[in-house]
């Protein structure tokens, strides 16, 4: 039998270095981490730790979660 706070514990980093990858708004939180340099335990802690919040108050407020992204630059969004 297996302990199901273990079994989560081994799966959230996971999921969320998935999660990073993929969504948009949660690397804000990974990649200035890593560049600062943390280790990569300490970021993956921290955007887990964003995206349980983000799951928590979707599941309290039974509202569609809304990331807020920053504007992107103008020089950046430019094709050469």
């Amino acid at each position: 039998m297996r302990s199901g706070l273990r079994f989560t514990a081994e799966k959230q980093p996971q999921a969320v270095l998935n999660a990073v990858r993929c969504n948009p708004w949660l690397p804000q939180c990974y990649e200035p981490l890593r560049a600062a340099g943390k280790p990569g335990k300490v970021a993956v802690i921290a955007a887990m730790r964003k995206l349980l919040t983000a799951v928590w108050s979707v599941a309290t407020h039974q509202r569609a979660f809304e990331p807020h992204l920053p504007p992107i630059p103008a020089s950046a969004s430019a094709v050469p």
